[in-house]
């Protein structure tokens, strides 16, 4: 399945989420220049990047990059370059998440 073919919704942050099809999954796209909140973690998660290139404070990460982040982990992503950022997310479910922590 190309991105192409998935159902982009676009979140209160702006950035755009696709379903993967399974609870805990989903696809993540920054474009050029776009950057998710800041934001924390109460469980691991797991975002391996499919296309594009994008930072968050720890790293630069380009296609075929697995980024794990860990829980109580702080990151803003962000996209880097002149292409959109595509990745998929997987994340163990906690309901103590919160962007707010």
């Amino acid at each position: 399945q190309s991105s192409g073919d998935l159902s982009w919704r676009r979140g209160f942050s702006g950035v755009q989420y696709a379903s993967a099809g399974t609870p805990g999954t989903k696809f993540m796209k920054l474009e050029p220049g776009q950057s998710a909140p800041m934001h924390g973690h109460g469980g691991l998660e797991a975002t391996v990047v499919l296309s594009g290139r994008f930072t968050d404070g720890y790293g630069t990460y380009s296609r075929g990059d697995l980024v794990l982040g860990e829980p109580g982990m702080r990151h803003k992503p962000a996209a880097v370059g002149d292409e959109s950022c595509i990745c998929f997310v997987a994340h163990r479910p906690n309901r103590f998440w919160s962007i707010f922590q």
